[in-house]
């Protein structure tokens, strides 16, 4: 009995996961964000002329250059970056927990929720930026934990 809930468990984590990472790949088309995305894509086209955002403006521009500057080809670079950031936090989680189901699951339900609320599909300030706000959130984490080790 215990095997098969296990099963179970791991089998719902990664409909979830794979719900939760897919849904935003597929609703990538929905939705219509008349006043940003367009200037989001012409800074991307320029990022030299935004510093805030110049890192993300570079990595967009490669991007664009690659794919296209186009609204779709944008949206699918703005899920790119949640979705990476997202799995960095997974990945994270991971190395201080050590479970991969429960990583799995919780990586699946934040990704399904993200996409459903707070529509990370579009392209904006938020969406290209996250990725490297969570990094560096990631970087300075492991810094913290090494001096509680070392301190």
């Amino acid at each position: 009995m215990h095997k098969t809930k296990q099963i179970l468990l791991r089998a719902i984590a990664i409909a979830i996961f794979t719900i939760g990472i897919l849904s935003p790949l597929f609703l990538v088309t929905t939705g219509i964000e008349p006043c940003d995305e367009p200037y989001q894509i012409l800074v991307v086209q320029n990022y030299l002329e935004a510093p805030m955002s110049f890192f993300s403006g570079l990595l967009a521009s490669i991007w664009g250059n690659a794919f296209g500057f186009g609204l779709l080809s944008m949206r699918y670079y703005a899920v790119s970056c949640q979705l990476l950031a997202l799995l960095s936090c997974s990945t994270y989680l991971y190395s201080k927990i050590r479970k991969p189901w429960t990583c799995l699951l919780i990586t699946g339900i934040c990704a399904f929720v993200l996409n459903g609320v707070v529509f990370f599909r579009m392209v904006g300030w938020d969406a290209t930026s996250t990725l490297f706000i969570v990094l560096t959130a990631i970087v300075l984490c492991s810094y913290i934990d090494q001096q509680k080790l070392y301190g």
